[in-house]
C-alpha cells in the first residue's frame, strides 16, 4: 500500500490527465517514537490488528519482488 501511494503521487507530464485523486488518511507517524508494529498502519488502508501487534519481516512476494507488509498489494 505505501508504494503505491508513492506511485499514484508521481505527476503525468500532460496537462489533459487528470491525477487520480488518492491521498493518504491518516496521521503521519513520529519518526521519534513511531507506533508499534508496521510503521504505515496509521496511514493504511489495509491495517488490522496485527499491523499494529507484530512488524512485518520482509519477505517475497512475487518472483523478484519482497515487501515488509502482512497485506502486500500483488
Amino acid at each position: 500500500p505505501y508504494t503505491a501511494l508513492l506511485l499514484q503521487a508521481i505527476p503525468v507530464p500532460d496537462p489533459d490527465v487528470r491525477p487520480i485523486e488518492s491521498v493518504a488518511t491518516g496521521e503521519p507517524p513520529s519518526p521519534i517514537a513511531p507506533p508499534s508494529g508496521c510503521r504505515f498502519r496509521t496511514r493504511c488502508p489495509r491495517a488490522d490488528q496485527r499491523c499494529s501487534a507484530e512488524i512485518p519481516e520482509l519477505r517475497e512476494v512475487a518472483p523478484g519482488h519482497s515487501a515488509a507488509c502482512h497485506h502486500p498489494l500483488v
